[in-house]
């Protein structure tokens, strides 16, 4: 056993935590380039020794109160011990088109996608209608035949959706949507083309003539096809620390098939009825550089704790439905048929990859047993068991590694479903299985007890925690910065059977690139 000291008290997303060994299992040393020059630089080592800090009012930090009263009863330095070492459950909501020409079918491989198209000129033609669609458009949880698509607009004329095929002018789908409650305009597309670019927008006349943004997504490869897949992940936005630098980056990542929004995407504390935090979500999604990112990539989401508040239960929280309803109406999601409440879902990319987004927050109970629902738990055992993806990427919520303090908020106050998902996966072996977290505000590339690897990416922006940096160069963790506000692009071989991350800043600067499993 080898012993580390980490002076770390840590106060983000959730309760202040401290950074610790997870039984950290070593490993050979991870390829890493610095993704400027591909000069070779040791794991856990930011490439550029330039860093983001940002003056933060400390009203605005998370769980102050309580982060201060670990400072003065926690010793300093912390002394830590290390060990070296499905899409058809999908259902449609209310608007869902007709297509027009479901198109050929598609071999059974595919490439990465090259950059995105101009829009058809039927759609350039068209004015686009300041303040009408004040927060943008987006799409989101693709499949081989569709995506949802969304937008808002507050009036009284009804809008045509057009959604038009990379290349062509001839619309693929064309039909009108009547706006929700809110001004909500969400439509489930189906019967698209496989592995297709799309361009679409809403389109008004009237009073009012001219069309939304101009949004964009591709539609997934059909199941049993097996190709190459690139991914962004990233998390925790609040409004406060806009603008988001990194949108135009993330944006433009070239070959990016869509991107894990993972948790707090709003941070609508102290809202008290379904319109404040219905504004949270306006404020959100009319800041420009988030709003180009919506507008470029399909999305696939899952929420936090601060979509609702600071480390709420669901057992004592009155606000949960209002919160949840809110989420619901922002995010272009599949909404499951029989149980309109569940988030938890699976998005795939051919035979590649399969995306598992949990909801670590409104199904856990009150007995310290079940972190989620036993459906829910079924569920995710079936997927990781049943499903052929070479690749299996779980979403949770808050990080599942071993953070100690304030573990009561994570998969650690849960120690028997930890223990019973690390042991199936095991057990059965699930092999390509890596998790994706946010939360804390940092970038952490860490080893599980049982062998696997969690990500954990972002902030957006919110509260940078430079006190991770103090993991950098600890037995299991390849990397570790709360300096910079950040995103991951992940790239899949399923040939090679590898998956290689690269960390990019705000300024879509790499500062590392990681290739897994390590030799």
């Amino acid at each position: 056993m080898r012993r580390v000291l980490i002076a770390a008290a840590v106060f983000g997303c959730s309760e202040p935590v401290t950074p610790s060994p997870s039984d950290l299992v070593a490993s050979d040393a991870s390829t890493l380039t610095d993704g400027v020059n591909d000069t070779a630089v040791s794991p856990g080592v930011d490439a550029d020794t330039t860093s983001v800090t940002k003056d933060v009012d400390p009203v605005e930090l998370d769980g102050v109160s309580e982060m201060d009263a670990l400072i003065d009863d926690a010793p300093s330095p912390v002394d830590i011990v290390t060990t070296a070492d499905t899409a058809g459950d999908a259902a449609l909501p209310s608007d869902t088109l007709d297509a027009v020409d479901a198109g050929p079918e598609l071999p059974t491989t595919f490439e990465l996608p090259g950059p995105i198209e101009e829009p058809p000129p039927s759609f350039q033609a068209e004015v686009e209608l300041p303040g009408s669609f004040a927060e943008g458009v987006a799409s989101g949880d693709p499949a081989p035949d569709g995506a949802v698509v969304w937008g808002r607009f507050l009036g009284a004329a009804t809008a045509t959706l057009k959604v038009v095929e990379d290349g062509g002018d001839t619309p693929s789908w064309e039909g009108p949507v009547t706006p929700g409650e809110d001004g909500i305009l969400q439509v489930t597309l189906t019967g698209l083309t496989p592995d297709r670019g799309y361009h679409f927008a809403f389109f008004l006349s009237g009073d009012k003539t001219g069309r939304s943004p101009v949004g964009h997504f591709r539609t997934s490869p059909p199941d049993d096809a097996l190709g190459p897949v690139r991914l962004l992940h990233t998390g925790d936005a609040k409004a406060a620390y806009a603008p988001y630098k990194m949108g135009p980056y993330m944006a433009g990542e070239e070959g990016a098939a869509f991107w894990v929004y993972n948790g707090d995407t709003v941070y609508a504390d102290g809202s008290e009825d379904l319109e404040d935090y219905r504004e949270k979500y306006r404020e959100n999604w009319q800041e420009g550089n988030l709003a180009q990112v919506r507008a470029a990539l399909p999305y696939t989401h899952t929420w936090d704790d601060h979509e609702f508040k600071n480390n709420f239960v669901p057992w004592d929280f009155p606000l949960l439905d209002a919160a949840r309803q809110a989420y619901f109406e922002y995010h272009p999601t599949r909404v499951n048929a029989e149980d309109p409440n569940r988030l938890w879902r699976s998005v795939r990319w051919g035979k590649t990859v399969e995306v598992l987004v949990l909801d670590c927050r409104t199904e856990r109970d009150q007995s310290k047993v079940n972190y989620l629902s036993p459906a829910q738990f079924d569920w995710l055992e079936s997927r990781l068991l049943e499903s052929d993806a070479v690749f299996k990427l779980i979403v949770t919520s808050a990080p599942i590694g071993t953070f100690l303090l304030s573990a009561d908020d994570r998969w650690e106050g849960y120690p028997a479903s930890r223990e019973r998902i690390f042991d199936f996966i095991q057990d059965n072996a699930v092999d390509h299985v890596y998790w994706l977290a946010a939360d804390f505000h940092a970038t952490v590339l860490h080893r599980l007890e049982y062998g696997g690897w969690e990500f954990i990416a972002g902030p957006i922006g919110m509260t940078l925690l430079p006190i991770w940096n103090l993991l950098n160069g600890q037995p299991g963790v390849d990397f570790a910065s709360g300096d910079f506000d950040n995103y991951h692009v992940i790239d899949l071989d399923p040939e090679a059977g590898t998956l290689t991350l690269t960390v990019k800043d705000e300024d879509g600067k790499s500062r590392g690139t990681f290739v897994y499993p390590h030799e």
